[in-house]
C-alpha cells in the first residue's frame, strides 16, 4: 500500500517524534506534507528515495542538524518549505538542478554557508524566502534570471552585489525585503516593487 502512495497530508496535528525511515517506502510520493506539528530529530536520509516528490513542506517543526546528502536526490521539487526548524549546516545544494523550483521557503533556521550554485537554474522562482539564517551571497554571482519572481525576502542575511533587474514581472509589483545588505545599486531604480519591513 505505501509503495502505491501518492500523496500523504498529515500537516497541522500533534505529530511528534522523528519521522519514520518507513518513509522511503513510499516511492511513488508526489506531495509530503508534515508542516505544522512537533516532529523532532534528523531529517531521515532516506528521504533521498522518494524522488517523485515535486511538493515537500516539512515547515514548523522541530527537526535539527544538518539535511541528510541524500536531500540532493530530489531534482524534481516545486515547492520545498523547510522553515521555522532548527536546521543548520548548508542549504541543500542541487536542490534547483532540474530548475522547476517555484517555491522555497527556509526561512528562520540555522543555515549557514553560500548560496547554492544551483539557484541560478531555478529560473521558474515565485517566491523566495530565506531570513532568518547566516548564509552568504553574492547577488550577482548567485542568483539567476527570475521572471515569474513575485515574492522575496532576504532580508538579515549576508548578501552582497549589484541587484538585478531581470526579476519579477515586468508588468506588476513584486514585493521585495532586503533590508541590512550591502548592495552596489538602489532595487527601486530596477524593480517596480513594494518594499515591506521585516517582520
Amino acid at each position: 500500500m505505501l509503495s502505491s502512495l501518492d500523496y500523504l497530508f498529515l500537516y497541522t496535528n500533534k505529530l511528534s517524534g522523528s519521522m519514520p525511515s518507513t518513509i522511503k517506502n513510499c516511492t511513488q510520493l508526489v506531495a509530503l506534507h508534515l508542516g505544522d506539528n512537533n516532529l523532532s530529530g534528523r531529517i531521515p536520509s532516506e528521504i533521498g528515495s522518494l524522488k517523485n516528490l515535486v511538493d515537500l513542506r516539512l515547515f514548523i517543526n522541530n527537526f535539527s542538524a544538518t539535511l541528510p546528502q541524500q536531500f540532493d536526490n530530489l531534482t524534481h521539487l516545486k515547492v520545498l518549505s523547510l522553515s521555522v526548524n532548527s536546521l543548520i549546516g548548508y542549504m541543500p545544494q542541487i536542490v534547483c538542478l532540474g530548475g522547476l523550483l517555484r517555491n522555497l521557503s527556509l526561512h528562520t533556521n540555522s543555515f549557514t554557508g553560500i548560496f547554492p550554485k544551483s539557484l541560478k537554474n531555478c529560473t521558474s522562482f515565485y517566491t523566495l524566502l530565506l531570513y532568518g539564517n547566516q548564509i552568504i551571497g553574492n547577488v550577482s554571482a548567485d542568483f539567476g534570471i527570475y521572471p515569474n519572481l513575485f515574492y522575496i525576502d532576504a532580508s538579515y542575511i549576508n548578501l552582497y552585489g549589484k541587484l538585478s533587474s531581470h526579476w519579477g514581472f515586468p508588468n506588476s509589483s513584486m514585493l521585495v525585503d532586503v533590508s541590512q545588505q550591502s548592495f552596489w545599486n538602489n532595487p527601486t531604480s530596477t524593480w517596480r516593487c513594494i518594499s515591506t519591513p521585516h517582520t
